[in-house]
């Protein structure tokens, strides 16, 4: 992992865990990561985006 990489951990359920490497951008946000690992590494994962909703 660089200096400019975040180490991130998803937990898709109660027994299995996946590990990233996600490049790290100044005012960064957790949907921004997740999205980053879902866009280049991930199709296959999930989430709402709803906590984004209502934000200008």
């Amino acid at each position: 992992m660089t200096s400019n990489s975040l180490k991130v951990i998803i937990e898709s359920n109660k027994d299995a865990q996946s590990v990233f490497e996600v490049p790290a951008y100044d005012n960064q946000t957790v949907l921004d990561v997740v999205s980053w690992v879902q866009q280049n590494v991930d199709p296959t994962l999930s989430y709402r985006l709803a906590c984004r909703v209502g934000i200008r």
